[in-house]
């Protein structure tokens, strides 16, 4: 049975789990989905608590009309939390074959470019339950092993040097 926490105890989990970051900045890529904007919110008051600067990122994919104004959307409640905002940008030529393979690579090789370019050794990311679900059922759908069906991972290490 899922029983929602109290708000205290989920800020006192994600400084427990966050406590052995380095550096003095962290970044956060922000969609402008639900779990991404709570998770912006979040660290940002654990950046403050913590004196670190927190950094924000989107990516704009211009998949859909109005992606541009939601990352705008973004930004403002960025700066409204006191904290830097970049949107970066991803067109894709064609469309065939994967688009949202295509599209996620995109991401991570764009974030990846611009934590390395603000020493950003951190990038959290946001994903909900029914992103591990969806990532799940889209895996067994392809044909993935017993590895491949382990869904999101909870952090991944170095991830950011591989892409690159």
């Amino acid at each position: 049975m899922f029983i929602p926490k109290k708000t205290e105890e989920i800020e006192e989990e994600f400084g427990r789990k966050l406590r052995f970051l380095s550096g003095s900045s962290v970044g956060v890529a922000v969609s402008g989905g639900g779990d991404s904007l709570a998770l912006l919110v979040l660290a940002s008051k654990w950046a403050k608590l913590f004196e670190k600067n927190l950094k924000v990122v989107t990516v704009d994919h211009h998949l859909r009309e109005g992606s541009r104004n939601e990352a705008v959307s973004v930004g403002e409640i960025a700066n409204e939390l006191g904290h830097t905002h970049t949107i970066l940008d991803w067109r894709c030529n064609y469309r065939k074959g994967n688009l949202q393979a295509k599209a996620a690579m995109a991401r991570k090789q764009l974030i990846s470019q611009w934590a390395k370019e603000k020493f950003i050794e951190t990038v959290l990311l946001g994903h909900t339950l029914d992103d591990q679900a969806e990532t799940f059922l889209m895996r067994l759908a392809r044909g993935s092993g017993v590895d491949g069906l382990s869904g999101i991972r909870r952090s991944k290490k170095s991830v950011w040097d591989r892409l690159v």
